[in-house]
């Protein structure tokens, strides 16, 4: 008998296939490939379980790439895979520009354009206008920042300081 909602959600889940099923199951084996938790079919498997469970919470968001690395990391240091499902839809709905992960990636095109007219055109307008000359666009160096939020450039290592 479930005793809370996401295992009422998880339930829920079981034998339902959808576009965000399939995508999940295709970017597991590419999430943090060398961890030794992550690579192990538990890993897998409870990785899987909150990406589906959040999919199936949140329809107009699903899935996106990218929240399988955010997912990663919060079962890392959550204490329980529930927490980490929890964490993830506060970071997704009340924190992090969700509409970074809809189909349009709206919010990081959003994201980046503030990015770039306020904080490098107003900072540091020598940067800006070298870069521009250059026809260097920085929305190609800041796109993973706001869509994972910074999990690429961080190495593992320095979130098992935590």
């Amino acid at each position: 008998m479930p005793k809370s909602y996401y295992e009422d959600l998880i339930l829920a889940t079981h034998g339902n296939v959808t576009p965000s099923n399939k995508q999940i199951d295709h970017d597991l084996p590419r999430t943090f490939p060398t961890h030794p938790w992550l690579e192990t079919p538990e890993g897998q498997a409870i990785l899987r379980r909150v990406l589906v469970g959040y999919s199936f919470r949140d329809s107009e968001v699903g899935y996106c790439q990218g929240l399988n690395y955010v997912d990663a990391l919060l079962l890392l240091v959550m204490k329980t895979e529930e927490d980490a499902f929890w964490m993830l839809v506060v970071l997704l709905e009340n924190v992090l520009v969700n509409d970074c992960y809809t189909d349009n990636l709206y919010g990081c095109h959003v994201e980046q354009r503030v990015f770039k007219d306020l904080l490098v055109k107003k900072k540091s307008p020598r940067i800006a206008a070298h870069l521009e000359a250059m026809g260097f666009d920085v929305s190609l160096v800041v796109t993973e920042w706001f869509f994972v939020p910074f999990l690429q450039v961080f190495t593992l290592k320095a979130f098992n300081l935590c």
